[in-house]
């Protein structure tokens, strides 16, 4: 990992905290647009109708899962106070671990944004 910390130091902008972290998610979103646009390019989708009042097609899906994921982690962002009393920090859990809620709001982004994309 340390050397992905140096590349993206000496090779990126400053306007933005590249943290392999970062980074991953930044290529995690492209290969999701790339291989939805092959996808899409070799077999056409069709909107479908689901719980949701109005039909998406696939990418439509997939942006939705996107606005979920961000959404959910922001919702524990902005409750980590409350979250903090009533679920254990992964500190808690693994000694000398970071304090953050983020192995919970994953979980829960996933299942919402899955459950949007399969039958929404």
């Amino acid at each position: 990992m340390q050397f992905l910390e140096d590349f993206l130091v000496d090779t990126m902008p400053d306007w933005m905290e590249w943290t392999p972290e970062t980074f991953i998610v930044f290529l995690m979103v492209v290969t999701m647009l790339v291989v939805m646009t092959i996808w899409d390019i070799r077999k056409p989708s069709k909107p479908t109708k689901g719980f949701l009042p109005i039909a998406f097609t696939r990418g439509e899906r997939m942006f939705l899962f996107i606005l979920i994921l961000i959404g959910t982690h922001l919702v524990f962002v902005l409750l980590d106070a409350q979250i903090s009393d009533i679920l254990p920090s992964p500190e808690e859990l693994v000694e000398g671990g970071p304090e953050q809620h983020w192995p919970y709001a994953l979980p829960v982004a996933i299942v919402l944004g899955g459950i949007v994309a399969r039958w929404g």
